[in-house]
């Protein structure tokens, strides 16, 4: 069981290096999950994508559409903010970090699950709470 953060799924989405190492946390049997931020996060950077002149809007468009489909399909399992919101804001005061990255942190300790992450400090904070985490 897996908890997929923004950095790793944008490496998948986007193609970036190492993007094949994170098609296996996207299985079913890994029952990925992850928070509604990640939606806002990928829409986040196909905006800057977009603003930088490297995606076309019609690309980013795809894209988004894509990862709602695969949130869609329950590929990945998406829960709300709400509901690690009071565990994340512990965190991040606890941790003096950004409270987006301690929803990743909160769901998979609230559901024991492994961390996929690109985010090298967001790591060392799980694995610091704990966390199994998986660095690609």
């Amino acid at each position: 069981m897996t908890v997929i953060d923004s950095s790793a799924f944008l490496k998948f989405l986007l193609k970036e290096d190492g993007y094949q190492y994170i098609k296996q946390w996207l299985h079913p049997d890994k029952d990925p999950h992850s928070v509604s931020m990640l939606l806002a996060e990928v829409g986040n950077v196909l905006w800057k994508y977009h603003r930088m002149s490297l995606i076309t809007e019609e690309k980013a468009g795809e894209l988004y559409n894509k990862v709602v489909d695969i949130c869609k399909h329950t590929i990945i399992t998406i829960e709300s903010n709400e509901q690690y919101g009071n565990d994340a804001l512990h965190l991040a005061m606890k941790h003096d970090h950004p409270f987006y990255d301690m929803l990743f942190i909160a769901q998979a300790i609230a559901g024991q699950r492994d961390l996929i992450t690109c985010d090298k400090s967001q790591a060392t904070i799980a694995e610091k709470c704990g966390i199994n985490v998986f660095r690609v």
